[in-house]
């Protein structure tokens, strides 16, 4: 048995002689022979697997919280700009039909509140209507605490078309 440590000692796999005891142990893997100390090195590197792996968990969760809030403001930005477009288009139609701006702007905010959204302007130049809304980015937390002035806003602007008919 000890021939073939020799071998393999000189195939460079790892085994070595103790400077303590003059004893064939291993360095950092599996103890043939050996003193303590060569006991205490084998067990240096117990645990060090699992801070390793929780390190790796911990980067992912990071990840996906960090996609979740990426799609939680991407939608709220795409509900805004539903609700601006929408309510820009009724407040539009209601103007074409001789309402005034009053009215056209109390009606853009009824769409804008049933798309999703709270109305943050209304104005009116010349035939177009101008609604700016904002929606809220419901759901984005950061450390289990929901962010409360996240909001997105958006504008839209609608009104008729000139038509030249000569």
């Amino acid at each position: 048995m000890v021939a073939m440590m020799h071998v393999a000692a000189a195939a460079g796999d790892g085994y070595g002689r103790c400077r303590e005891s003059n004893m064939w142990c291993t360095r950092g893997g599996i103890q043939r022979l050996g003193c303590g100390r060569c006991r205490r090195l084998r067990h240096a590197g117990r645990g060090s697997g699992t801070v390793a792996g929780l390190i790796a968990m911990l980067v992912v969760f990071v990840m996906l919280g960090a996609a979740s809030a990426m799609g939680t403001v991407a939608m709220a930005k795409a509900t805004a700009g539903t609700a601006a477009d929408e309510a820009a288009l009724a407040a539009a139609a209601r103007l074409y039909e001789g309402s005034g701006t009053e009215r056209a702007c109390a009606i853009a905010s009824v769409v804008a509140q049933r798309n999703g959204a709270a109305m943050h302007a209304c104005s009116v130049q010349g035939e177009d209507a101008i609604v700016t809304v904002e929606a809220n980015a419901n759901g984005l937390a950061v450390a289990g605490r929901a962010l409360p002035g996240v909001r997105i806003r958006a504008v839209a602007r609608a009104g008729p078309i000139g038509c030249d008919m000569d």
